[in-house]
């Protein structure tokens, strides 16, 4: 086999790519998430020791199977199952192995690749590392937008450890411990050659009787615990004030009052002037554009129906005249529409036109 393959492969030959992503509860379900095949060619001491069952603040755990076949040898089915045996056997020798209710099978198929079992730990809910790792194993590619930096911080903030049979790495444990290299793991070693011949990674069973394939079902009982997360404290930043447009004859306005941000608990101050401590800001200036002008952490609770709160309520100082009311507008953000985003706050009281930039990030 070693000659046919040398002989015939010069270069790199793509890979047939497969994942299955699988959450998994409990030890005793681990092993049926392993499979037959995982168990056989990585062992599963060493893949159950990556979990640590007893820690709390792990909220899920999955296994993900990522196999890359290179290659598979098929044997020719036999004409009878007596051709299987040698000329020394005798029929007594195999009715006292074997009988309808253990019936013999035959490895018919043997395929050659890399297999990468992937175990995650997280604090992070199921429903988040489930599409996370969707994410991930379809290919990362980034989109525009708040959702791809979320799933990336939820991998680098998971313990990853990739169990490894096959490539140019053999037989190995890594542990991976960001996004970007859980990402370099999957793109490398997808090509047979040389350098990356493949391990048997899987293979496939056969009836002696008529060459059917062989079946086989494992079934176990365990406890499913369902976690949730039931308190989350949210950083809310605010990053800078921008005046658009100035009513004022001098194309500035001297801007007092409050901003505040408030989750399950009363607001909570990010910005709070009286009209003697004013701040004035040209028309088409950006106050705070150097570094954010103040930040607070609030708590919430992660679940449909909550919403965090932003509230600006901003006065145009006058000192000739009665003050202008720029704006006193409230902005709700639900959580289904996700807590790790940029915000904006547009408010156009008196012919003004004035920008409050948020952001939101769970911690």
């Amino acid at each position: 086999l070693s000659g046919i393959l040398d002989s015939e492969v010069t270069g790199s030959t793509a890979a047939n790519l497969y994942s299955e992503i699988e959450e998994v509860v409990s030890e005793q379900q681990l092993n049926l998430a392993l499979g037959v095949q995982a168990s056989w060619g990585l062992g599963t001491a060493s893949l159950k020791t990556s979990f640590d069952w007893a820690k709390e603040d792990v909220r899920s755990r999955y296994v993900v199977r990522y196999t890359q076949a290179y290659y598979t040898v098929d044997l020719d089915a036999p004409q009878s199952p007596s051709s299987v045996f040698g000329p020394a056997v005798r029929l007594e020798d195999v009715s006292a192995k074997i009988d309808a209710q253990h019936p013999p099978v035959y490895v018919s198929s043997v395929t050659y690749g890399r297999m990468v079992l992937f175990t995650f730990e997280s604090e992070y809910s199921s429903e988040e590392m489930n599409a996370a790792l969707e994410f991930a194993y379809s290919g990362g590619v980034d989109v525009s937008g708040d959702i791809s930096v979320t799933y990336k911080d939820i991998l680098s903030r998971s313990k990853i450890t990739a169990f490894i049979l096959g490539g140019d790495a053999g037989t190995a444990t890594r542990t991976i411990d960001s996004y970007e290299a859980l990402i370099a793991f999957i793109k490398d070693g997808g090509n047979y050659s040389r350098q990356s011949p493949g391990a048997p990674i899987a293979y496939k069973l056969s009836y002696l009787k008529d060459n059917s394939p062989a079946r086989m079902s494992f079934t176990t009982d365990y406890e499913v615990k369902d976690c949730v997360r039931v308190s989350q404290k949210i950083k809310v930043t605010l990053q800078s004030i921008a005046v658009d447009t100035a009513s004022d004859s001098g194309d500035d306005l001297e801007l007092f009052g409050s901003i505040t941000a408030q989750g399950a608990s009363g607001p909570m101050t990010l910005f709070s002037k009286d009209d003697n401590h004013y701040v004035t800001i040209h028309e088409g200036q950006i106050f705070g554009a150097g570094a954010p002008l103040a930040e607070t952490v609030i708590d919430v609770s992660p679940k449909a129906g909550q919403a965090i709160t932003l509230r600006a309520n901003l006065t145009d100082y006058d000192p000739t005249s009665s003050n202008d009311n720029i704006g006193n507008d409230a902005m709700v953000n639900p959580f289904e529409t996700g807590w790790r985003k940029e915000v904006t706050m547009v408010l156009t009281g008196d012919g003004a036109r004035v920008r409050v930039n948020f952001s939101l990030s769970p911690i």
